[in-house]
């Protein structure tokens, strides 16, 4: 409501020009499923994407999906659109929203998200010098044009204290007055579908999962050398990777470890890329999940775990100790012995197994998509209603 009691109604525009796949596209899809833009006194939702992207976002009546065709071009024709073409058709509107991190348009005012934090990470990048320098230059580049859009932002939103504070301490000019965190949610289907009992003894099989997109900091080869170890000392370990390719070099590696660890394929199993909906009956089949990657700002597969109620052996990196906190055995991801010696401490103990997954589950249930989508849109209010002042 304005001074005179009337109702405010705004028109924001949502630049969705680098959301394509994984975690960004995930958070879009559900952020724009959960809310209703009238509560927060927005009464039209522009979403500027390419055609795949739109196609995976539900249809509302307040929204309104443009096309862009220069997002499937080259990155000339991308540039062209973003300084030239979008300021134009941004222009009626109230506040724009970024959620992929990158926007140095003219257009203000504008909330910008954070959802890659691995450009902000020195050692994280320089795994790419030598096995990707086309990509260590991209992060190199990302790294500078996210740091530009932080200081240009009139508000910016963070998944995790984890990312806020490692953004800050890169980006020193930037307003933490108009900054907050905003933790994602976890689709229902994952809420204690398979209530279990694990205190009971591992004695037969023991089925490790770790779900995660391969790449250089995914780290799925010193896994596969742990299963083998695992194996070595007479647990009947199973471990099954799935997720799809994000570098070339990193499926190469698990690949080459793969051969060298278990050539028979017999207790190692790549699954590539499995449909959302299948993922609930494949944490419903393992013992123990497994998280070895070294950077994330927040894992929705940890969270996703977690609401499964599985005990959770975790990467001692990154934002992992924030999201999981004491509902995990926690190993350094680059460590053999360290992921060897945190698997067999769950496996050995039942107690502490059936601890770590009722904690999990408890922690999980703090986290929503509603609640993400309500908290999202109250600060986007919020730094309109102040932007308009």
């Amino acid at each position: 409501m304005d001074s005179q009691g009337q109702r405010v109604v705004m028109k924001l525009g949502i630049n969705a020009f680098n959301i394509r796949v994984g975690g960004g596209l995930y958070h879009l899809v559900e952020l724009l499923s959960s809310v209703n833009p009238l509560d927060y006194g927005f009464s039209t939702v522009v979403l500027w994407a390419n055609q795949a992207t739109l196609s995976k976002v539900p249809d509302k009546i307040w929204l309104q999906k443009v096309e862009v065709r220069a997002l499937n071009k080259g990155w000339l024709s991308k540039l062209y659109w973003s300084f030239f073409i979008f300021p134009k058709e941004a222009r009626h509107c109230d506040l724009l929203f970024v959620p992929g991190g990158s926007y140095l348009g003219r257009f203000k005012p504008f909330v910008n998200m954070f959802q890659n934090v691995l450009p902000f990470e020195p050692k994280e990048r320089s795994r790419y010098l030598l096995k990707s320098p086309g990509l260590y230059v991209k992060y190199a580049l990302l790294r500078m044009i996210q740091g530009l859009t932080c200081k240009r932002a009139q508000g910016a939103v963070f998944p995790s204290g984890y990312a806020k504070k490692l953004i800050y301490n890169s980006v020193k000019q930037m307003d933490t007055q108009r900054c907050t965190i905003i933790s994602h949610g976890i689709n229902p289907i994952f809420r204690d579908a398979f209530v279990r009992d694990h205190s009971s003894k591992l004695d037969g099989v023991i089925r490790l999962l770790y779900v995660s997109t391969i790449d250089l900091y995914k780290h799925q080869w010193h896994l596969i050398k742990a299963a083998q170890m695992l194996r070595q000392k007479g647990f009947r370990v199973v471990l099954d990777l799935v997720g799809s390719v994000g570098n070339a070099s990193a499926l190469s590696r698990l690949q080459s470890a793969m051969k060298q660890a278990d050539p028979s394929q017999a207790f190692i199993y790549y699954r590539g890329s499995v449909d959302y909906l299948a993922l609930p009956a494949l944490y419903h089949q393992a013992d123990i999940f497994v998280f070895a990657s070294s950077c994330e700002s927040i894992s929705s597969i940890v969270l996703e775990a977690m609401a499964s109620r599985l005990p959770i052996a975790c990467s001692n990196r990154s934002v992992m100790p924030e999201v999981l906190r004491d509902a995990g055995v926690y190993f350094d991801p680059e460590d053999i012995g360290s992921i060897v010696e945190a698997i067999s401490c769950l496996i050995e103990d039942g107690g502490l197994r059936q601890s770590c997954a009722d904690k999990a589950a408890q922690y999980a249930s703090g986290y929503s998509w509603e609640l993400c989508a309500n908290q999202t849109f109250s600060f986007l209010k919020q730094i309109a209603t102040e932007s308009k002042v």
